[in-house]
């Protein structure tokens, strides 16, 4: 993980009464999922998953992986449940109300780095260390298709909206997109040109951003593509970032993207403009950002991050903590 960073200045975002969550989990938060109800659920790299009410102040665990969960992912327009990935090679469903847990065992030869789900809940991608990318039948768990592209380790994925298709980074440098009614051993899109792999990615209409990997001031860059255009240049390269970007997001309504990283930044990015609009202070003992998602709806909660030291933030819609593990 390295030494932590000392702390940078920043825009001291906190709002007043900031509701205190349960600390639940052992260890670093490694991703996070927030839905449009005040709801967001964890993996830990203790393998818990858990379940935040950022509103009533509340938490459960859903249950544990045997080795540390990377990922969390949800379906855009039907999140009754949660889907995890983990390094014990399964993929995992939650039902976030009542509902049995189903789980894909050895889903992959190696750790299960990423995992996403289509809106309408029907399928699921997943990826891995292994060089695959595999999608499965939500409804039975039955593998649907796989591809294994050499050197493609799998590293972030997120599902493109209103599409059947999805982003996938890698640690060769490319940011792939499938097809996933038809796998193929040629994705539908390449983007390249990555100095330093992509670490996350998401999707908006048109558009994809990624946050890469860096160190000592060099790469950490969020980097804005036009998913119409493939192996066309990006729209912009935004740097700042003095470590790992670790998470990326789109802000609901328009409002520009939000990056987290190991410096201990969070950033908020006027995309028009390719500038950087805030630089927020979320608090805690220098931390080391390992996600950043944001929520649908007009829930109090509109943007959650995580730390390897185990915080999670809960930001409102002018990004001030409203809620916090740590």
């Amino acid at each position: 993980m390295g030494p932590a960073c000392s702390k940078p200045p920043g825009d001291i975002a906190t709002a007043a009464g900031v509701a205190q969550l349960p600390k639940i989990h052992g260890g670093a938060v490694l991703d996070a999922w927030c839905g449009g109800d005040n709801s967001v659920v964890t993996a830990g790299a203790d393998g818990r998953v858990v379940l935040y009410d950022a509103a009533a102040g509340t938490a459960k665990t859903l249950g544990v992986h045997a080795a540390a969960a990377n990922g969390v992912a949800a379906a855009r327009d039907r999140a009754g449940a949660v889907y995890t990935c983990s390094r014990d090679l399964s993929v995992r469903r939650w039902p976030l109300a009542r509902g049995p847990t189903q789980v894909i065992e050895a889903a992959h030869e190696l750790a299960v780095t990423a995992v996403t789900v289509a809106d309408d809940g029907a399928t699921v991608a997943s990826g891995s260390r292994d060089y695959r990318v595999k999608t499965w039948d939500a409804a039975t768990g039955e593998n649907a298709a796989a591809v294994r592209v050499p050197r493609n380790v799998v590293t972030c994925m997120c599902w493109r909206p209103t599409t059947q298709t999805f982003a996938q980074g890698s640690e060769d440098l490319r940011l792939r997109v499938w097809d996933a009614r038809d796998l193929r051993q040629a994705a539908a899109q390449t983007f390249a040109g990555y100095e330093f792999f992509p670490l996350a990615v998401a999707s908006a209409g048109p558009h994809l951003i990624t946050a890469s990997k860096g160190f000592g001031g060099e790469g950490g860059e969020v980097t804005l593509w036009d998913a119409r255009r493939p192996g066309s240049e990006p729209l912009a390269v935004l740097r700042g970032h003095a470590q790992d970007a670790t998470g990326v997001a789109f802000l609901r309504g328009g409002a520009g993207a939000a990056s987290a990283s190991k410096d201990g930044r969070v950033k908020l990015w006027d995309l028009e403009a390719g500038t950087l609009s805030r630089d927020v202070d979320a608090g805690g003992e220098s931390p080391m950002y390992t996600s950043v998602c944001a929520a649908p709806g007009a829930a109090t909660v509109a943007a959650v991050a995580t730390t390897f030291q185990g915080d999670v933030f809960c930001f409102d819609r002018e990004f001030r903590v409203a809620a916090a593990v740590g």
